[in-house]
């Protein structure tokens, strides 16, 4: 939560134009509020080398004056009076015009925002669901006015391919894994779950495909679920979990976020197949930003969710179609048990690698 409020959202648009700077507003309120005693100095110093890291990782870095000055001014950027965003992919210039927006109206638009989400029990601060609050909640415009570019505010104005949204879910995923390995080193992991083809081919019809893609995804968000339980969403760098339905789900049922919050989402409200639910939505691949030395901890653990998760649920389904059929679901001594059992056993196929940043 520390790492992910060290930058205003609106830090793109009050940049070289508020005399406080980018963290004398909403930054320095709500660090006030939700650290009244200030932050310890261990804390301080992930979140201050996690915001270094992220920053590298997001972005080219410019060079200081010769003298020991700040930057250059051919490096400095004013995006209110030219905003521009890059597609990060092609490129392209998104030129928006000059924008005429007061830095104390953005502050106060901004700050009140984010108090909405700030969750407190028997009067203290809950970290882990108003930082669930803020990754899931913060990046939804505060105002009309604002539209779609609040989502799409740059964490550069030199270099605004990447939105300050990236850049605090990345700061937030390595001061974790600071905080959280013994030795402060973060690694990447990658798990993907198969067999993908050969479980596809299987398909007889278009329903059959609809289910096994459905499948495949459920399949990776029981094992998502394991990294955003223990290191919370932000830390999963591909997929993107924000909105997903399945992870809105989560947050609701099983965390405990407010339901009136996410009364306008489209998986509340839609009462067909169409809905977001149903959707083949996640991939049978991710990769996270993890402490290097719960790793192969982690992958053992979603090795162990994914399949349980299988079993449990075919056993579900068996017992109905015995059921349905008039027979006993609970006796076990039945040929199609010992099928089922053989028929899943070491499904799905998980494979994981792990990349420490240490030796770099």
């Amino acid at each position: 939560l520390a790492a992910w409020i060290h930058d205003p959202a609106e830090k793109a648009l009050v940049l070289l134009r508020d005399p406080a700077g980018h963290e004398g507003g909403t930054t320095r309120t709500l660090r006030r509020e939700l650290f009244p005693d200030g932050l310890p100095a261990d804390l301080q110093g992930w979140v201050k080398k996690a915001d270094r890291w992220a920053a590298a990782a997001d972005r080219p870095q410019f060079p200081l004056e010769a003298n020991g000055g700040r930057y250059p001014a051919w490096t400095q950027v004013n995006f209110a009076e030219r905003p521009i965003l890059k597609h990060p992919l092609t490129g392209q210039d998104y030129d928006l015009n000059k924008l005429d927006l007061a830095p104390a109206l953005l502050k106060a638009v901004s700050t009140d925002h984010f108090r909405r989400f700030i969750i407190r029990e028997n009067g203290a601060v809950d970290w882990r669901k108003t930082a669930l609050a803020f990754w899931r909640f913060g990046p939804e415009t505060p105002a009309g006015d604002l539209g779609a570019l609040w989502s799409l505010l740059p964490a550069d104005t030199r270099v605004p391919d990447h939105t300050i949204w990236a850049h605090l879910d990345l700061t937030g995923a390595l001061a974790g894994a600071f905080a959280s390995d013994p030795d402060q080193n973060p690694a990447l992991l990658l798990v993907s779950f198969g067999p993908v083809q050969d479980f596809i081919a299987q398909a007889r019809s278009t329903s059959d495909l609809w289910a096994g893609s459905h499948l495949l995804s459920r399949l990776a968000w029981e094992g998502l679920k394991v990294i955003s339980e223990r290191l919370g969403p932000d830390s999963v760098i591909f997929p993107q979990l924000r909105g997903v339905a399945l992870v809105d789900l989560w947050l609701q049922q099983e965390i405990g976020l407010p339901a009136a919050w996410f009364q306008e989402e489209e998986w509340r409200r839609e009462r067909t197949d169409a809905n977001p639910l149903f959707a083949a939505a996640l991939p049978n691949k991710f990769m996270a930003l993890v402490p290097a030395g719960q790793a192969e901890t982690l992958a053992q653990a979603i090795t162990e969710r994914v399949r349980n998760w299988v079993r449990e649920t075919a056993e579900t389904m068996l017992a109905d179609l015995l059921k349905a059929g008039r027979f006993k679901e609970a006796d076990k001594t039945l040929p199609c048990w010992t099928q089922l059992t053989e028929q899943l056993a070491g499904f799905p196929e998980v494979y994981w690698a792990a990349v420490p940043w240490s030796p770099l």
